[in-house]
């Protein structure tokens, strides 16, 4: 049998990392305990470190400066004390970084259900609903990984959908900052795909990663940092900003003055640039700099669509980004709790190229 482990973050040093044996409790009527068979470790999960006080240490509380980062992942369900969701029912969801879980699951339908434990209940929705991925057609199971890897394509899919719900902010050009990474890259290829969107897409990244973001082909140019002032800023410009960095912030601001006319902060892909953030943003020209919030916008397409077309219309562009690009990145495995560590450690400091999805497997 498997020993059961779950990696912990220091919710004030990220690099500061342990890993526990979690609490195994018996389950109570409506409770499964899931193996966990893998999960994607990729920026974004930093993202969740840095909005863990607000949001995402509550999904898998662990005690007093600790913190468990949640992950998207496939799981089986190995004992049960729901009939409607027996043992082998395989679920796609949000989890801890660990081996195992316990989940309180309602019904909603044969696809999906919803994690009701009272202190999640309050929690943002998105996070709390499990894909029922048991009996899924060998064509959808061939996806599995890159569905792990690639469900932030459902946050690019949103800020998308948020630029083209405000008419692009009738800019002429729109950077899109850190534009190697998954979620940055899905961006601005809809951007740039989308016939509605008249405003040229300039794609900001390190040199490192230039020649990987060419191939992509998912903006009209390509500037390296350190260079975002050759831009023209003649032109009214829109900012979507995956870096989070300060310097960089503080760059553009004064680079476009008046002319920037959005400034929307989405991701932390160097998050120790993001110290003194709020504080900047205060101060610097142009639109004010603020916070985009997935699940906040999705709730509001929820009311105006109607509820679950928003995810639809999500899902199916998620699946056409996943089956058209996810050649470009090479998968990597990590299969024991010391390996994760690591990677965790080197996904800090910006050490993952751009090309790299890391699955993890702690199950074995």
């Amino acid at each position: 049998m498997t020993t059961p482990i779950q990696m912990q973050v220091n919710k004030r040093d990220f690099r500061q990392v342990r890993l526990v044996e979690p609490e195994t409790k018996p389950l109570e009527s409506g409770e499964v305990r899931v193996a966990i068979e893998k999960f994607a470790l990729t920026a974004n999960n930093v993202s969740y470190a840095i909005g863990g006080d607000d949001v995402y240490w509550q999904f898998y509380p662990a005690p007093e400066e600790w913190g468990v980062v949640p992950v998207w992942g496939v799981a089986t369900v190995t004992e049960s004390q729901n009939p409607d969701a027996p043992v082998g029912t395989r679920l796609h969801g949000f989890y801890p970084m660990a081996n195992t879980a316990a989940l309180r699951l309602q019904k909603k339908n044969d696809m999906q259900f919803r994690e009701v434990s009272a202190y999640r209940v309050p929690l943002f929705g998105l996070y709390n609903e499990y894909g029922n991925v048991t009996n899924h057609p060998k064509e959808m199971m061939d996806f599995e990984n890159a569905s792990c890897l690639f469900v932030i394509f459902m946050t690019s899919y949103c800020v998308a959908d948020y630029c083209d719900a405000n008419d692009f902010f009738n800019a002429e050009q729109i950077v899109v900052s850190s534009v190697s990474s998954k979620t940055g890259f899905g961006v601005a290829k809809l951007l740039k795909d989308n016939p509605k969107c008249a405003a040229k897409i300039i794609g900001l990244t390190s040199a490192g990663n230039r020649e990987f973001v060419e191939k992509l082909n998912c903006c009209d140019s390509i500037v390296c940092y350190g260079d975002e002032t050759a831009i023209d800023n003649s032109k009214t410009t829109a900012y979507i900003d995956f870096a989070a960095n300060t310097a960089l912030l503080g760059s553009i601001h004064h680079h476009f003055q008046d002319r920037l006319v959005e400034s929307c902060l989405v991701g932390f892909t160097d998050w120790e640039g993001f110290e003194g953030m709020e504080a900047l943003a205060r101060e610097l020209p142009g639109a004010a700099p603020h916070f985009f919030f997935h699940p906040a916008h999705q709730e509001m397409r929820d009311k105006e669509w109607g509820e679950g077309v928003f995810h639809k219309r999500g899902m199916e562009t998620l699946f056409r980004l996943i089956s058209e690009n996810s050649h470009h990145w090479d998968v990597q495995w990590i299969n024991d709790a010391e390996t994760l560590v690591d990677k965790w450690k080197q996904l800090l400091d910006n050490k993952v190229p751009g090309r790299l999805g890391l699955m993890v497997s702690l199950s074995s």
